[in-house]
């Protein structure tokens, strides 16, 4: 197994940038997080090797003692015990100081200690971040492909990604989402992804360091989402709590006096799926209980024109679940967003539907459009986010202990 070098190359090239904080972005190399890694693809086996300077990896045991010192481990999960080069472990591990994390394809770095705990099938993996590598990260995860802009305009669309994410994580944080953890990942909180060679997105996050959007003096969920299918949504519309509507408006797909929506070049703009009349049956079936008789299919709007709740004979559910039990069922591509219509055939159902997905806040195909043509990052949050304003934040405060 000799990745982990390479990795370990490709990480510490994006941790060194990092590193080199200035003055101006201080608050967010010296706040730390704590983040739950594999959470997409769960592991019972983990290689850890040293993240700076080869120093050997030093691992205790819950009540401090020293399990073993070296330059490499191999961690598995064995029935409901942790299993560290071979030695049967009591409860958790924490290894300390810079760690580089290799589960399958899948890699992640801590660079402040590291804690294993024997998980439901799984290790359970909570690796600690300064603010800024977490939100680095993120940004790479989470940012509409903008490689083909020009450097000063990608950066645009970048400053306005940064301080969206930055709003949501703080919002977030101290809201108990994960038990040992800030946060996780996978997009349940964000998407987090290794921005080692990203110098552009370091630059838009140092740049909107303590940036956020507010409403008031209340920081705001900053939702955003690939591509919108007409308006902007509101949050009560997809999920059915209203608590947070008075952070959004119904922002339109166009410009005043376009016709062309500003995420039209989207891959995601228009899309259709089909799938039988038993394969759908299955899915209510599981998901939701009742038994459909393969007719009589209509969909209930919401004030913005998407898809609220579902008719399926006598039964209704709503589309926003049964939106994510059709994609675990058949693909995570599939119903790509509420903005859909039905239509069936004598054998099969046709979603056909525009955008990707929940349609709350700022879309980022359009952003980047923004950004193509020369849109500062205030500006394009100005119009994703018309209630809100940006403000300097309190790191430490939004994220309290973990």
């Amino acid at each position: 197994m000799n990745r982990v070098p390479v990795c370990r190359l490709l990480l510490l090239s994006g941790m060194m940038l990092l590193a080199g904080a200035g003055p101006a972005h201080a608050r967010e190399t010296r706040a730390f997080v704590s983040m739950e890694v594999f959470s997409v693809t769960p592991c019972r086996e983990l290689v850890l090797a040293p993240g700076r300077g080869g120093q050997d990896l030093l691992a205790r045991d819950e009540a401090g003692q020293v399990v073993r010192r070296g330059q490499r481990f191999l961690v598995r999960l064995e029935g409901e015990r942790i299993v560290l080069d071979g030695i049967p472990c009591s409860g958790g591990l924490s290894v300390e100081g810079a760690v580089l994390l290799e589960s399958g394809r899948v890699r992640r770095y801590s660079s402040d200690g590291v804690r294993l705990r024997p998980g439901r099938g799984a290790l359970s993996v909570v690796v600690r971040l300064s603010f800024e590598e977490y939100l680095a990260g993120v940004v790479t995860a989470e940012s509409a492909p903008w490689a083909g802009l020009p450097a000063n305009r990608a950066l645009n669309c970048l400053s306005a990604q940064a301080i969206a994410c930055r709003s949501y994580a703080l919002y977030y944080a101290g809201k108990g989402r994960h038990h040992d953890a800030h946060f996780c990942d996978s997009t349940h909180c964000q998407a987090w992804r290794d921005p080692a060679g990203g110098a552009l997105v370091l630059r838009a996050v140092r740049e909107t360091a303590g940036k956020a959007l507010f409403l008031g003096s209340e920081i705001a969920p900053a939702f955003y989402a690939s591509t919108m299918g007409g308006q902007s949504v509101l949050p009560g519309e997809v999920w059915g709590d209203m608590a947070l509507d008075r952070f959004f408006r119904r922002v339109p797909a166009t410009l005043p006096g376009e016709s062309r929506a500003l995420a039209a070049a989207s891959p995601h703009a228009h899309w259709s799926w089909t799938v039988s009349h038993r394969k759908l049956g299955e899915i209510l079936a599981d998901s939701f209980g009742f038994v459909w008789d393969g007719r009589d299919i209509s969909v209930e709007r919401t004030a913005s024109g998407t898809a609220g709740r579902i008719r399926f004979g006598r039964e209704t559910v709503n589309a926003e679940e049964f939106r994510l039990a059709f994609c675990r069922a058949v693909h995570w591509g599939s119903l790509r967003s509420l903005s859909f219509d039905v239509r069936l055939s004598s054998a099969q159902v046709i979603f056909t539907g525009r955008g990707l997905g929940h349609g709350v806040g700022m879309c980022q195909y359009g952003a980047l459009e923004l950004a193509r043509r020369g849109w500062a990052g205030d500006r394009i949050l100005a119009w994703y986010y018309p209630a809100l304003k940006i403000r300097d934040c309190n790191i430490a405060m939004h994220l309290g202990r973990q």
